[in-house]
C-alpha cells in the first residue's frame, strides 16, 4: 500500500488508479502539487515523490517525510516502490 504524507502530518492510503498498478505522471504531479522529484529513502527499496521546485515555492516542511528522508523536505510526499512508477 502506498501511502501520502501531507506537509500538515495527515496522511492518506493511495492506490494506483490504472490496470498496470503504476501511478501516471500526472497523478503524481496532482499529488505532490508540480513537478515531481524522487528521494530514496536509506535503507529500504521505497521512494519518497516530492514537489521539485518545493523549497522555491517556500512550501511548508514535513517533518514525517523529512524524518524518513534523513532530509528536509517540504510539501507533501508520496511513499511507494520505485515498481509503481510509469
Amino acid at each position: 500500500m502506498d501511502l501520502l504524507i501531507k506537509a500538515d502530518n495527515t496522511r492518506a492510503s493511495l492506490q494506483p488508479d490504472v490496470e498496470d498498478k503504476t501511478y501516471s505522471l500526472e497523478k503524481l504531479k496532482e499529488l505532490v502539487g508540480g513537478y515531481v522529484e524522487a528521494v530514496k529513502i536509506p535503507g529500504t527499496k521505497y521512494l519518497l515523490l516530492v514537489n521539485e521546485d518545493g523549497r522555491l515555492k517556500g512550501l511548508h516542511i514535513n517533518p514525517a517525510a523529512s524524518s524518513l528522508a534523513d532530509q528536509v523536505i517540504v510539501g507533501d510526499a508520496v511513499v511507494c516502490s520505485p515498481d509503481r512508477l510509469n
